[in-house]
């Protein structure tokens, strides 16, 4: 049986015992403090949300160790991401050096392409409404990326790191 079940059936009981003890004895209706202390010693009421109080403790325990370990996988998760950047670029740099713009390798093929360069939208404000996505009003970053790409001057937004590599790396 659930804890929430257990103690909705302590509370029916405790009603029940309640009605039962003023029946029982009237007088504890106008002695609150009586009443209370002998519903104390004949319900489990009490005795039930305080398991639940617990419980809930317990879980929040769980909670919090879950959240810290999210954060120490993602914080992990940032720095392999960040090692994985690093890593392509030194071999970027180094095939640049060499003069190389593709190596063969078993596992894998690299090669250097000059990298697409990528919107940058510096000051959205700026951007003229026609760039805009109805409804909500939104940025249409295809329309602009191609605009840009034909020459057009568009305040507000200009292309990225024009004439950078990117390496491309395929698996078998």
């Amino acid at each position: 049986m659930s804890e929430e079940h257990n103690l909705y059936a302590a509370a029916s009981s405790h009603v029940i015992m309640r009605e039962e003890l003023l029946r029982a004895y009237p007088e504890l209706a106008f002695d609150e403090q009586a009443l209370l202390d002998t519903l104390e010693g004949v319900s489990s009421f009490a005795e039930s949300v305080r398991y639940v109080i617990r419980s809930i403790d317990d879980d929040q325990i769980i909670v919090d160790g879950i959240a810290e370990r999210i954060d120490e996988l993602t914080a992990r998760c940032r720095r392999h991401d960040d090692r994985i950047d690093r890593k392509r670029a030194a071999i970027a740099q180094a095939m640049e050096r060499a003069n190389e713009r593709k190596i063969t390798l078993p596992d894998a093929t690299l090669s250097l392409s000059p990298a697409q360069p990528r919107l940058i939208v510096t000051d959205e404000m700026m951007i003229s409404p026609m760039y805009l996505v109805q409804p909500p009003a939104k940025l249409d970053k295809r329309k602009l990326l191609a605009d840009l790409k034909t020459g057009v001057i568009v305040p507000g937004a200009e292309m990225s790191n024009p004439g950078a590599t990117q390496l491309t790396i395929r698996r078998r």
